[in-house]
Order: structure tokens, then C-alpha cells, then sequence
């Protein structure tokens, strides 16, 4: 084989590897062996930071309530509290109890993993395009959104602890101008937005805690005529058309053991009275 033939099918080798790289960020789970339950942390991985799941799941309001009710629940103290922010369910609860939540739920279609790691700056974990001005539930009352882009945003990190490390989580609801039409000859830069909501700080999110978050679907109404009020926010933002099924998110942190101290106990070294 040439020197030249031998170069082309090197050269052809290495492009074939590099397109079969995966992406380090967007992980969705394989359609043969799905697993949306398998820990953020697995064994022996290193990396520290947060970790985003999207599940797909019945848009039954009856039944969403019931299994997100019970979830938090079975978590004991509850933070935020338990009741619907801005048309938006969250509720943090053990990992453990994530294989009964989605049982309860019907399954999900689909499990779209994302990594975040520390996330200090401001993330974007659902949007919604405003092409018209809405009027939303917003605090209690309506309010008036302009065109733009409405989204819940998401930033947290690690933090040390005394028996070892957890996760700082904050959730908020962002607003950003619709994009004008113009010819400019300067680099693009980020829109100018504003804060319309805090939703959540969680200061201790431990590494066996998870954080769900749901919209809270309108329940059947029995009797009386239909109530045509504003839709509340963050419904606006998860379920504006909910057809069959609507978004679940799980915000999951990944702490490995390398930042928790070791047990003295179980190396058999004694502890100080």
C-alpha cells in the first residue's frame, strides 16, 4: 500500500470516529434499553454539578396531582411548600422514591438527560415564544406579558457541608424581548430581560434528593359554567398544549464520594468520646 493510500484511509478512520462521538451534554437514553431511574452519580464517576431530566408524561390532572402529592409526601419536610407556584408544581423528595413516581404515572416516553455541571450562570430549562402579548397569573393576580421569550431558568453549584457536600439550587422566570429585524455591523449580544418571578432557592439539595417539577394541570370541573380565567405562568411555560402528555423535570445533583469524609467507624478507627 502507497504512502498516499495509506494517509487516505487513516484520514477516513478518524473522521469516522469523531462523527460517532457522542454529545457531552444532551444524553438521551438509548431507545433499546431505556433507564430514566439511573442515578445522576453512577459508580466510580467523578464529575460534580447538576444534572437535568426530562421525562414525557400522561397529561391526566387527576392523576399527576396524586403521584406528585404523594411523592412529597412520603419526603417528610417539604421545601418550597407544598402547594402550586405560579401554575408550576415543585416538590423535592428522595431519589429512592422516583421508580413508584413514574410507575404512578404511567412511564415516560422519552428521558432527555443534560448536564449542567456547576451552573453559576443562569440556565434555560423550558421556554415558550410569545409572537402576541398574553395575560398570565402571575402572584395571585394577571398580568400583562409583551411579546417575547418566556422561560424558567435554573442555576445552582455544589456547596461544602460539615458531613460533606450538597447542592445549591435556584429556579426563576425570565423574560426576554422578541428580536427586532436590523442590520448591524457589531457582534450579536445577549437580548436585555427581566426577572418576572423567583420561584425557588433550595440551600441543602442533597445527593440523595431529587427535585421534581410539574405544571399544575386545571382539574375537571363538575358543575357550573366554565371559568375563563388567565392561565397561571408557569402553565403557560409547561403545558400551554398539552395534547397526551406533558414535560416532568428532575433535577438531580451529582456529589461523589471523594467530597464526603470517610466513615471512621466502618475503618475500625475510634472516635473521640
Amino acid at each position: 500500500m502507497s504512502l498516499r493510500t495509506r494517509a487516505m484511509v487513516l484520514a477516513a478512520l478518524a473522521l469516522a470516529a469523531g462523527c460517532a462521538a457522542p454529545s457531552p451534554t444532551a444524553e438521551p437514553a438509548s431507545p433499546a434499553e431505556p433507564d430514566p431511574l439511573a442515578p445522576a452519580q453512577p459508580s466510580g464517576e467523578t464529575r460534580v454539578g447538576i444534572e437535568v431530566r426530562r421525562w414525557f408524561v400522561q397529561a391526566d390532572p387527576v392523576r399527576l396531582a396524586s403521584a406528585i402529592a404523594a411523592f412529597r409526601d412520603d419526603a417528610g419536610g417539604i421545601d418550597p411548600p407544598p402547594r402550586p407556584v405560579d401554575g408550576l408544581v415543585i416538590a423535592r423528595g428522595p431519589s429512592s422514591d422516583l421508580p413508584r413516581l413514574l410507575e404512578s404515572l404511567g412511564g415516560s416516553r422519552t428521558d432527555l438527560r443534560i448536564w449542567h455541571g456547576q451552573a453559576t450562570d443562569w440556565r434555560e430549562l423550558e421556554g415558550a415564544s410569545l409572537a402576541v402579548p398574553v395575560v398570565v397569573m402571575l402572584d395571585g393576580r394577571p398580568r400583562a406579558i409583551a411579546d417575547g421569550r418566556l422561560s424558567l431558568q435554573l442555576r445552582g453549584w455544589s456547596i461544602p457541608m460539615e458531613d460533606g457536600a450538597a447542592c445549591e439550587v435556584e429556579l426563576g422566570l425570565r423574560w426576554r424581548p422578541a428580536r427586532r429585524a436590523a442590520v448591524t455591523l457589531e457582534s450579536p449580544k445577549e437580548r436585555p430581560g427581566q426577572w418576572v418571578g423567583k420561584l425557588a432557592r433550595l440551600e441543602a439539595l442533597g445527593r440523595d434528593e431529587v427535585l421534581v417539577i410539574a405544571p399544575d394541570l386545571p382539574m375537571p370541573q363538575d358543575v357550573g359554567p366554565p371559568v375563563q380565567s388567565p392561565p397561571p405562568i408557569g402553565r403557560l411555560l409547561l403545558a400551554e398544549s398539552p395534547g397526551d402528555g406533558v414535560p416532568l423535570l428532575v433535577i438531580w445533583p451529582s456529589l461523589p464520594d471523594w467530597l464526603f469524609p470517610d466513615d471512621p467507624t466502618a475503618a475500625g478507627v475510634p472516635t473521640a468520646p
